[in-house]
């Protein structure tokens, strides 16, 4: 099993999507936690100097986590728009043991994604905050919002591979995932 599984791990790391996924993840995370800092305390806005205000400024740390539903989306879907599929199953008969590999793989890349990108946005947080009258950074609560975000994105990555494998179309699995979210 080991071996299956450092197999899907250099599938997924050898190309540029998950890179490119990642970094669009960080970005959303990142625009987030600046947005939030600097339009705080404006009229008709709740400031930092509220702890609520400051929970939610630290949740958006888990923002990204469609991101990540996109990234085990694309394990699957790009095999079969590659036609690489074939040679994977050629290689692994058993579709569970196939896709038990691919799937450890893809919560390691969503909780990749989770540290990643929460760690970047608490970054701009620490950063920005002295800009702005603020409560207390409760490291505890971030802590579990960054652990809570970690499992979100380990799930979500799962919940991509399984939409993924039903609906094989890379473009139809997307939109229809993506539909998904926004209704």
């Amino acid at each position: 099993m080991s071996r299956q599984i450092r197999s899907e791990w250099l599938k997924a790391t050898s190309t540029r999507m998950w890179w490119i996924l990642i970094m669009v993840g960080v970005f959303l995370v990142g625009l987030n936690v600046v947005t939030t800092v600097l339009v705080s305390g404006q009229p008709d806005l709740p400031g930092l100097d509220n702890p609520i205000a400051m929970r939610q400024l630290w949740s958006i740390l888990g923002s990204a986590s469609v991101i990540a539903l996109m990234l085990g989306i694309v394990s699957i879907t790009g095999e079969y728009r590659h036609l690489t599929i074939t040679d994977s199953f050629l290689t692994e008969p058993r579709r569970l043991r196939f896709l038990v590999a691919k799937g450890a793989v893809q919560v390691i890349l969503g909780i990749l994604l989770a540290v990643v990108s929460a760690g970047i946005g608490l970054a701009l947080a620490l950063a920005l905050l002295p800009l702005q009258e603020h409560s207390p950074v409760d490291f505890g609560q971030i802590g579990q919002i960054v652990a809570g975000a970690a499992l979100c994105y380990a799930l979500y990555a799962l919940l991509g591979l399984a939409i993924g494998s039903l609906i094989t179309n890379q473009v139809v699995a997307i939109l229809v995932t993506l539909l998904w979210v926004v209704l």
